[in-house]
């Protein structure tokens, strides 16, 4: 099971008098040891002892207090909530309904775990990503950026419940070309900051032309490397959002511990990444057929690094973070039918997993037409009715695609006073 959501509350335990249903209910907790006590002979009059005692401690009033009605009140009594889910299986009907696609099977090859972070390298993760494969992410229709953007909002929510949003500072991180920045920015005018971060100083320079375009005054943009945010201080942000950019980094753990970090005591991380997605598969068998039987090339990154259950869940908390909530959604990634829709786009957005591959054939000449050529093998397998199915609307989707957010937040300490200010309101 996964976790979804975690409530914790506390209520005050309510009697009418102190009378003899008042201490059976106080008593619940031991009354399996006083009839012992009582049918084993070791103190016959357990029971009358004990009524006695708790009579006592109604008198004192401390345990046990007295309203103006007369109703005996306990406190504190906390309860939590837990909400999990099962995970969705190969085996169940959700899975049974859809089509499935048809083709060889994957020969990607095995990485160990050396090759794969020398894989991710830091330099090779931003050079993948360039304004092509950037473009075409920031192009998804219904992508989870609009999720992100609506738990952003329930977060500050309660954040504003004690906090002025003049004083709100949000980061984003391996924002890309600062779409989802861009949409906080125009969401909370009123914020202080809205800040968008990556390791590529091109598509930063497209979010400054974004910020420039839209007139955001509260919007700035940076090139920062997520696992060095060296230049922002201590307890700066009060939300930081990261949208699929932990499952490109070679050791996720240092980006978490620096969130961690600048985060305000109290703040919140909203992090999104795959469950699954439908493009590797359809990436998978363009670079098959392209490959004509040959040992494909591992992939730059791999967009399921974290599809295993409470991996992230794993890393965040070892940064001193506590989970708040786990969301899992899913969408279908529509490939035709867009407003002004770029060229190609449908191709580019299948290739996603690979375009990193198709780019480096490219360059070392070991496929100068690889991309191309993919192109080929894309609209071939297309024409054939595979990788791909249509919705009524006649539009070329691509599903199933599921996603988990991670709402988790900074731990308040007691350096910052709140847990001092909160023992002095329950006395």
């Amino acid at each position: 099971l996964s976790l979804i959501h975690i409530d914790q509350d506390e209520y005050p335990f309510e009697m009418l008098s102190a009378d003899s249903t008042a201490f059976r209910s106080i008593a619940v907790p031991i009354w399996p040891v006083l009839s012992h006590l009582v049918a084993s002979g070791e103190n016959p009059h357990a029971f009358e002892a004990a009524k006695a005692a708790f009579e006592e401690v109604v008198s004192e009033g401390k345990l046990i207090t007295t309203d103006s009605d007369g109703k005996l009140r306990t406190k504190p009594n906390r309860f939590k909530i837990a909400v999990a889910r099962r995970q969705y299986e190969d085996g169940d009907g959700k899975r049974q309904g859809r089509k499935k696609t048809h083709g060889a099977r994957t020969k990607m090859a095995d990485e160990s775990e050396k090759d794969l972070m020398m894989a991710l390298s830091t330099k090779r993760v931003s050079d993948a990503f360039d304004s092509v494969l950037a473009a075409t992410y920031s192009r998804i229709h219904n992508s989870p950026w609009r999720h992100v953007l609506k738990t952003t909002k329930e977060v500050l929510d309660l954040h504003l419940l004690h906090h002025d949003m003049s004083h709100v500072k949000v980061l984003d991180v391996t924002s890309g070309t600062g779409e989802l920045a861009a949409k906080m920015a125009s969401e909370f005018p009123d914020a202080s900051l809205i800040m968008a971060t990556d390791i590529s100083p091109e598509l930063i320079d497209d979010a400054k032309n974004r910020i420039k375009e839209l007139g955001l005054s509260n919007m700035e943009a940076r090139v920062v490397d997520m696992q060095d945010l060296s230049t922002f201080p201590d307890s700066t942000f009060d939300v930081v959002t990261c949208c699929f950019g932990l499952t490109f980094l070679p050791e996720p753990n240092k980006a978490l511990d620096e969130i961690h970090r600048v985060l305000k005591p109290g703040g919140s991380l909203i992090a999104v990444v795959w469950d699954s997605i439908s493009l590797e598969k359809m990436a998978d068998e363009i670079m098959n057929e392209l490959m004509g039987g040959r040992l494909s090339p591992p992939r730059v990154f791999d967009h399921r690094s974290f599809s295993k259950p409470r991996k992230l869940e794993g890393l965040i908390e070892g940064s001193g973070m506590s989970i708040i909530r786990v969301d899992h959604n899913e969408f279908p990634i529509q490939l035709s039918g867009l407003k002004d829709e770029p060229k190609d786009f449908a191709f580019h957005v299948a290739t996603i997993p690979i375009h990193p591959n198709l780019t480096e054939l490219e360059k070392n000449g070991k496929m100068p037409n690889a991309m191309e050529d993919a192109k080929a093998v894309f609209e071939k397998l297309v024409s054939k009715g595979e990788l791909v199915s249509f919705d009524s609307e006649g539009h070329m989707v691509a599903e199933p695609n599921r996603f988990k957010t991670v709402i988790a937040r900074r731990q308040y300490e007691d350096a910052d006073g709140y847990l001092s200010k909160s023992s002095q309101d329950s006395d």
